[in-house]
């Protein structure tokens, strides 16, 4: 994987605005995302906070359900050493539902160069960020947005088309402070411990600052909620961390079709997708995987089997109404 990423990377930092990223390229850069955003001891460490507390409190239910003879504060859950490789995994296989957003590379062109952090790959959602409590930044959530950066000039955006109008096609042109100054607040409030830059004329101490005064206010990505009416049932939340700052660039601009839809309509804005289709798809293939009865990189061929099942199905369905109806007749 690292080679084919490292030939991609290399031809994105080498496009010009007349050019296109190509199916192929897009496809190796949404792995990239995937598999970079799982990779990071961040992440891993919400999935084991995440398990963890689901099955710690499941343990703990069936003890005192079953009155064992289990003193409570004994009980522990932990992870072995494949952990990570799990996590790692669930991302390969969810990477599927990252197809169709769109990419545009931001091409800096201000004194100022991009910073990288150690845990570069930032989810976004500017559409939903300030009227939803919890995050909504899965991979399948309408208003997504994720940003990496490829060098001190150039990062890669992939964003929801439905809900976005970018000012200019494959790349746009950064010439605002304030657009390189929010992009690099993304990857001093998303690092866990480092920020890499290339030259001294970035101003790590505002963004050091900037970082501490805002930390503490983001969203945990785990959350625990019981209910009142029924002492032995509870509802765990896990969801990517979005950074909430008000984040918003001078070079996109959200449709005002897509505002009405979220704040007019009657929906649930946490369980907004962009294609419940394709969710539903990358579920059955992930069960799939699951049960061996494909690989992990085969989601096309079982993308492609389970719509013709799926078409086979309504035709029988068509096809035995119709003798239903002649019967009748």
């Amino acid at each position: 994987m690292e080679t084919a990423f490292s030939l991609t990377f290399k031809k994105c930092l080498e496009l010009n605005s007349k050019e296109r990223i190509s199916n192929e390229d897009f496809y190796l850069l949404s792995m990239f995302v995937a598999v970079q955003y799982m990779r990071t001891k961040k992440m891993i460490d919400v999935m084991e906070q995440f398990g963890k507390e689901t099955y710690g409190t499941l343990a703990k239910l069936c003890i005192e359900v079953n009155k064992f003879n289990v003193p409570l504060d004994q009980v522990k859950i932990e992870t072995d050493k494949d952990f990570p490789r799990y996590v790692l995994r669930f991302g390969v296989l969810q990477q599927p539902l990252l197809m169709d957003l769109e990419c545009v590379i931001l091409e800096n062109e201000t004194k100022e160069d991009f910073v990288l952090s150690d845990n570069p790959i930032v989810f976004q959602n500017p559409l939903l960020e300030e009227h939803v409590k919890y995050n909504c930044n899965g991979m399948a959530s309408r208003g997504l947005q994720i940003y990496f950066p490829l060098s001190p000039r150039r990062v890669i955006c992939f964003y929801d088309y439905d809900a976005y109008k970018f000012a200019g096609k494959n790349v746009i042109g950064l010439r605002l402070p304030k657009d390189i100054e929010q992009l690099n607040r993304l990857q001093f409030m998303n690092a866990e411990k480092n920020i890499y830059l290339k030259d001294d004329n970035v101003a790590c101490e505002k963004y050091s600052l900037f970082r501490t005064t805002h930390i503490d206010a983001q969203l945990d990505p785990v959350g625990k909620y019981e209910n009142p009416l029924k002492p032995n049932n509870f509802l765990f939340r896990i969801s990517p961390s979005s950074i909430n700052i008000g984040f918003k660039l001078s070079v996109f601009s959200i449709k005002p079709v897509m505002l009405r839809e979220a704040y007019q309509g009657n929906r649930d804005l946490r369980k907004w997708v962009r294609n419940e289709k394709t969710k539903f798809l990358v579920r059955e293939f992930a069960k799939a995987v699951d049960n061996g009865l494909c690989e992990g990189a085969d989601y096309a061929k079982f993308r492609e089997q389970k719509i013709n099942e799926i078409l086979n199905s309504i035709k029988r369905s068509e096809w035995m109404n119709k003798l239903r109806l002649n019967k009748k007749t």
